[in-house]
């Protein structure tokens, strides 16, 4: 779910907020990172706290793995003269995903609700 939100959202601030050209500048590759990110943690911040609790950084920090996997392998695969700015944008892709995401679980997980375990039952009535 929040891998998919932030693909989405990173395409759509793409077309809607620049223009088509290539090379990108880092200006958009970083703005269109931090909405993906952004997004991520407004989809899946909430679901993560209200399953985990007070465990739901953790349970980000496992849901961003992937992006964390996908993204730092371009370290070793990518060669040339563009692989300074592809090294860049995915350690910035994975750092913003990762923290945004690990942040927004705790800050969620922190204001969340706590169940009520203060339950005293009715004493019975003639009993005893």
């Amino acid at each position: 779910m929040a891998f998919a939100a932030n693909a989405y959202v990173q395409h759509f601030t793409r077309a809607l907020f620049f223009d088509s050209q290539v090379p990108r500048s880092y200006l958009e590759m970083i703005f269109c990172a931090l909405a993906g990110a952004l997004a991520a943690t407004v989809v899946a911040s909430a679901p993560l706290a209200a399953v985990f609790r007070r465990h739901a950084w953790l349970a980000a920090v496992a849901v961003s793995t992937p992006v964390l996997a996908l993204r730092l392998t371009e370290f070793f695969t990518y060669t040339g003269a563009i692989s300074s700015q592809v090294k860049v944008m995915a350690i910035v892709e994975a750092s913003s995903y990762f923290a945004l995401l690990v942040l927004g679980a705790w800050f969620v997980s922190r204001i969340w609700p706590r169940p009520n375990s203060s339950f005293k039952p009715t004493p019975l009535r003639g009993a005893a």
